[in-house]
């Protein structure tokens, strides 16, 4: 991955709901409740997409089957995204970064800092370091802001995914953990157009899969 993001792959646990074609949905809303738990807003474009509130995609999931096992490809544009001239014309839905530069940091004086989806706060799990002096008996430096490990992130979000699943998933009715995951769809309620690769349409009120 770019230096800086997000790219795992993990094993989904041998559970009914997280067969067929709810897995994604399931999956896909376990992580939005994670990365909730940790401060930051995101929706589920189903099947594969994580997106900022204002519809901008920070990460993509991809899952598969192999030797018997789920897995589930994640990843997450932690310091860059694609630009845009990679990302097919009037079909993606537009990169963005989960913690650009200027979320972690005071934006000077005049500078508009776009909402990225993100707490006003940084989100309480992830702490500020303070610098330790160079000598001793050096005046205190001030306190700053490291960039947001992956490796860091990653252990978060293992813990609350697990923590939600044992939750919302493990031992439930499909029924019960398909609902409690469909209020996190992207456009849900809205109107939309679903456009086929044939370029042939349909629109139609999203209500829910």
């Amino acid at each position: 991955s770019p230096r800086g993001n997000l790219y795992v792959s993990f094993r989904l646990p041998h559970d009914a709901n997280l067969q067929g074609d709810a897995a994604a949905l399931i999956t896909g809303g376990l992580l939005v409740k994670a990365f909730e738990s940790l401060g930051f807003s995101l929706l589920l474009k189903w099947p594969n997409d994580l997106l900022t509130t204002d519809n901008r995609k920070v990460g993509g999931l991809l899952l598969e089957e192999k030797d018997g096992m789920i897995l589930a490809g994640l990843g997450v544009n932690l310091a860059e995204s694609p630009p845009a001239a990679m990302l097919r014309s009037e079909r993606a839905t537009p990169a963005a970064v989960l913690l650009p530069c200027n979320a972690r940091r005071p934006a000077p004086a005049g500078v508009n800092v776009p909402d990225v989806g993100m707490s006003p706060e940084r989100p309480v799990n992830v702490r500020s370091v303070k610098q330790e002096p160079e000598k001793r008996g050096a005046p205190d430096s001030p306190e700053m802001e490291e960039p947001l490990a992956p490796f860091a992130l990653w252990r978060h979000l293992v813990s609350a995914t697990i923590l939600e699943y044992s939750r919302s998933v493990a031992g439930r009715s499909l029924s019960h953990a398909l609902a409690e995951f469909e209020h996190l769809l992207a456009w849900k309620g809205r109107q939309v157009t679903l456009t086929e690769a044939d370029g042939s349409s349909c629109s139609g009120r999203y209500q829910g899969l």
